[in-house]
């Protein structure tokens, strides 16, 4: 069983996370037990409706959806939830890299200085929320590869760091369509971060590991490196796309060929897939049934399967030009890994080794394949900040995770008194 801390912001023993997936909707809520383990006492689950690809494009069918995942969790767990962490992928964020420059005026660096620095950048960024600033390189003078620079002496101060941002129209809206399903934000964060936090061991984190989430309408990739998400990209295909080449391959209802495309399908064929006749529901209804080989649905996964390792493997190479150590193995993940061959695809386009995601195992959970990592990665969220990265949301984000709840109870009492 995996340890962690005890989340800051979540009151009382119980915690909550969501995961708003581009298929379904997760709420999972867990009990604390001996400030180290969690325990799974309610999950509720409901289709993805209101969201396409990251984008929030029906508020209504998101706010419905979502508190029919709630409902379930709080009838199993007999819990009321209050607030959650929730996790979500897709466009709804984009990240890009900065160097940061300051004059040490004191002699050291301070946590003062620091404070500064993270204030002037994001004050040029009005449109954008910084979700995770995270701080890759710190250079003092002719010192580089530094950690943390507090306490040393120089004249010049240097930060490479990694910012993953969320437009504040849509990260307001999210907000606002959560406080209509009487739910408090109490931490945000990018899917990919949170599959990476729940399925990759410590050592592949610190050593270099890729997490690819291969989701209904997208497919994600984070890179990891020395403990921290050095890196995300996006390509915009995902088992959705797959599913429609199948209908119009086959000439099948959408649902019909998702069914096949489960009971049958595989990312590489075999010598026998000919001989196999499968029954395929026509299209526009009625009852007569067709037949198809299995060769010939394979040959129609494959085709869209290798499309999307190419163009994975373009944007790997874009990241692997700057941080080559955290394109060193491949840790699958998503509904899509769960088809047979696709680990084997994806090891042959990429040429990296490749093993399919097991989420660690939070007590009681329903599962803990790749298809639940998103979920499960949010009880391990407070792992994903350090002290540099809270100091710089806090600057920019007034009250977003800059207290722990104890703390500004502590200060309302002082106030009251």
């Amino acid at each position: 069983m995996k340890k962690f801390n005890m989340p800051s912001l979540l009151t009382g023993r119980f915690a909550t996370g969501i995961d708003l997936g581009s298929s379904k909707f997760c709420c999972w809520t867990g009990v604390w037990e001996r400030e180290e383990e969690v325990k799974i006492i309610g999950a509720g689950h409901a289709a993805a409706r209101g969201i396409e690809g990251g984008n929030l494009v029906d508020v209504g069918a998101l706010e419905s959806q979502i508190t029919a995942a709630i409902y379930e969790a709080e009838r199993q767990s007999n819990v009321q939830i209050h607030q959650a962490v929730v996790t979500l992928n897709g466009h709804f964020f984009y990240s890009d890299y900065h160097v940061l420059k300051s004059s040490i005026y004191e002699g050291v660096v301070t946590q003062k200085l620091l404070d500064q620095l993270w204030g002037r950048f994001l004050s040029r960024h009005q449109d954008y929320f910084p979700l995770h600033f995270i701080p890759l390189e710190f250079c003092v003078d002719d010192q580089d590869r530094i950690k943390d620079p507090r306490g040393m002496s120089g004249v010049n101060l240097m930060c490479y760091c990694h910012v993953v941002w969320v437009h504040k129209g849509r990260f307001n809206t999210l907000v606002e369509c959560l406080k209509r399903c009487q739910i408090q934000l109490s931490g945000l964060l990018l899917g990919l971060y949170s599959s990476g936090l729940a399925c990759l061991t410590s050592d592949e984190q610190e050593l270099g590991a890729t997490i690819i989430d291969m989701g209904a309408q997208s497919t994600g990739m984070g890179f990891f490196f020395q403990g921290r998400l050095v890196g995300s990209k996006t390509v915009k295909l995902g088992g959705d796309h797959i599913t429609q080449d199948i209908a119009r391959g086959c000439e099948t209802p959408i649902q019909h060929a998702e069914r096949i495309k489960v009971l049958y399908g595989a990312a590489l064929p075999t010598s026998s897939d000919h001989k196999e006749m499968i029954p395929v529901a026509s299209l526009g209804g009625g009852d007569t049934m067709g037949h198809i080989a299995r060769s010939f649905l394979i040959n129609i996964i494959q085709a869209r399967s290798e499309e999307i390792c190419r163009m994975m493997k373009m944007k790997m190479d874009e990241v692997c030009a700057t941080q080559p150590f955290s394109c060193q193995r491949i840790v699958l993940t998503g509904g899509g890994s769960q088809l047979p061959g696709m680990r084997e695809l994806v090891a042959q386009v990429l040429e990296r080794p490749v093993r399919i995601a097991k989420s660690y195992p939070l007590k009681q959970a329903p599962r803990v394949c790749g298809e639940f990592s998103a979920v499960s990665g949010t009880f391990f969220y407070q792992d994903a900040f350090n002290d540099f990265q809270c100091s710089a949301l806090s600057s920019f984000i007034p009250n977003y995770r800059s207290k722990s709840f104890w703390s500004r109870l502590n200060t309302l009492f002082k106030k009251e008194n």
